[in-house]
Order: structure tokens, then sequence, then C-alpha cells
């Protein structure tokens, strides 16, 4: 118990850290926010680069597509997450509340994963239980607050439930991946870059997939 307490608080401090951070570089949607992004991208790659260098036998070919492969996901990763952010305040405060829905479904997950444990989700996810699942899809449905707070115009509805929920959804199914990815690999973090965390990818996997996503439905008009 000693050691979650200690673990939460590590984790709490370093994101009370970086968060406001995070936000003000979003907000400033400049040259120097792009590199910023372009430096996540470049550090999440060279976070995987074990699946590059590792593969002994010089005949195997497979370390060169998983190479073609990470850039191209990082590169679209980035695009994505600039088209989300836009050029207005409303594209700032609808990428903001993607964003929390993605942080409220990782602290709800590790919460209650935490406190009420109960049966795994994956063997190659240890740490991912089905109660950590039901505290995320809880906790993320609380982003709609932010996103009420600045769009005044809009309310709580079944639609921005099901966005929620779907984005949530994403956002653990990413986490799972790059969790199978390191299992399979036998690593615990991709790295120790940021306290109590791992590594920067160990962050950002839930909220990749749920760009993605939220990319599409905002390519579709959804939201």
């Amino acid at each position: 118990m000693e050691l979650f307490v200690n673990n939460v608080f590590l984790r709490l401090l370093t994101s009370i850290c970086l968060i406001p951070v995070i936000i003000f570089l979003i907000y400033l949607n400049n040259f120097f926010s792009f590199i910023v992004l372009i430096s996540i991208f470049s550090i999440a790659i060279y976070e995987m680069r074990f699946l590059f260098f590792n593969l002994k036998s010089p005949q195997n070919k497979k370390k060169y597509i998983n190479i073609i492969c990470c850039i191209c996901w990082g590169l679209l990763w980035v695009l994505a997450f600039k088209v989300l952010r836009g050029d207005t305040i409303q594209d700032f405060n609808y990428l903001m509340w993607i964003i929390f829905i993605v942080w409220l479904s990782d602290i709800g997950g590790y919460i209650f994963g935490k406190i009420f444990k109960g049966p795994k989700i994956s063997k190659y996810s240890p740490n991912k239980t089905f109660s950590g699942v039901l505290g995320s899809i809880l906790l993320s449905q609380f982003a709609f607050l932010f996103l009420n707070y600045y769009e005044k115009n809009i309310n709580y509805s079944l639609f921005f439930f099901s966005i929620q929920f779907f984005i949530c959804l994403a956002a653990i199914f990413g986490d799972l991946f790059f969790s199978f990815i390191k299992r399979k690999n036998n690593i615990k973090d991709y790295s120790n870059l940021i306290p109590g965390h791992g590594g920067l990818l160990d962050r950002i996997d839930g909220l990749i997939f749920a760009t993605f996503l939220a990319f599409l439905l905002k390519a579709y008009d959804v939201y």
C-alpha cells in the first residue's frame, strides 16, 4: 500500500509539473510547438529502437518493416494532432477535451485497478484489469465538464457520452497494444524518461490511438 501511495504521489507530482507546460504549448500553436511535437515523435521512435536493432539475424528483414511502420504511424500521428489543433480557440478546446478524455481514462484505470484489482484483461498487460477499464470509462466521462465550461452552447447527451466512450476505448486499446509490444520484447517500460511514468511512449500510447479516432470523427464531421 505504501508503494502504491508513493507511486501515485510521484505520478501526481510529475503530472502537476508537465501538464501546464503541455497545455501552454498546445495553446501557442506556433513553430516552437511544432518542433516540440516533432521532438515527441522522435523520442517515441527512439524508445522503440529495440524493434530495429535487437534482431540478430542479418537476413531478418523484419527490422526494416518495423522502422518503416513506426515512422509512418509517428508522422501520421503528428499530422492528425496538428489537424485537430487547427487554428481557432474552438479547435484548441476540442483538442483539450480529447486529451482530457485520455488523461482521465488513464487516471481512472490506474486508481480503480490498484484499489479493486480483479481479473486481468490480458497477460500482455498484467496491470490492466476489468475494474480498471470500468474506472477508465467512468472517469473519462467527466472530460465533458471541460468542454461544457468553454463551449457554452453544448449539453451533455448520449451523443457526447458515446464519443467519450469510444475515444476512451481507443485509448485503452492503445495502452494494450503498446504493452503487447513491450511484453513480447521483455521490457517493463520504454524508458525511464519521466519519473513515476516510465518512458514518453508509456504516457502517449493511449493518446496515439485516441488521436487517430478523434481525427476520423472530425474528418467525417461527427463533432
